[in-house]
C-alpha cells in the first residue's frame, strides 16, 4: 500500500473517531433540550440546533452527523480537548526521515600528484608480454 492508501486510511479513521466521539458527547446529554443548550453554547444558530435534534426520533449516531451536531462538536472542538489526528501523527512520524548527505571526494594536494594529466589514460599490463599499452579509442 502506497503513501496515498495509508493516507486516505487514515483520514477516514479519524473521522470516524471523531463521529464516535460526537455520539458519545451528545449521549452524556440525556434530554434533547440539554443537546440543544451545549450546541448552541458551541456556536451553532438556535433554528439549526432545534431543527437537528428535534426532527423525529434519531439515533445518536445519526444526531452525531447532523449539522448541530457535525458544525458544534467540529474538529477544533476534538482538537481543543486533546484528541490527535491520526494522519498528522503519521505524518509527523515519516516525515522526519532524512537521506544521509551525499560523501564529497576531497582532492587534495597529495592525491593530485597521483591523479593522471589531463588527456592521459591508463591501462592494466597487457597479459602477453608484461608491457603496459592501453587501446587507442
Amino acid at each position: 500500500m502506497g503513501t496515498s492508501g495509508v493516507e486516505r486510511t487514515l483520514k477516514q479513521l479519524d473521522a470516524h473517531l471523531r463521529r464516535r466521539r460526537r455520539a458519545l458527547r451528545l449521549a452524556d446529554l440525556k434530554r434533547k433540550i440539554a443537546r440543544v443548550r451545549k450546541v448552541i453554547q458551541l456556536g451553532v444558530r438556535g433554528t439549526t440546533a432545534w431543527r437537528s435534534v428535534h426532527a423525529g426520533r434519531k439515533s445518536l449516531w445519526a444526531l452525531s452527523l447532523a449539522p448541530a451536531g457535525h458544525r458544534g462538536f467540529c474538529n477544533a472542538y476534538f482538537a481543543n480537548h486533546g484528541l490527535e489526528s491520526l494522519r498528522k501523527t503519521w505524518r509527523s512520524l515519516h516525515e522526519t526521515i532524512e537521506a544521509p548527505r551525499q560523501l564529497t571526494l576531497d582532492w587534495g594536494q597529495e592525491e593530485a600528484e597521483h591523479r593522471p594529466a589531463a588527456g592521459a589514460t591508463t591501462c592494466g599490463p597487457d597479459e602477453s608480454d608484461g608491457n603496459r599499452t592501453c587501446p587507442v579509442l
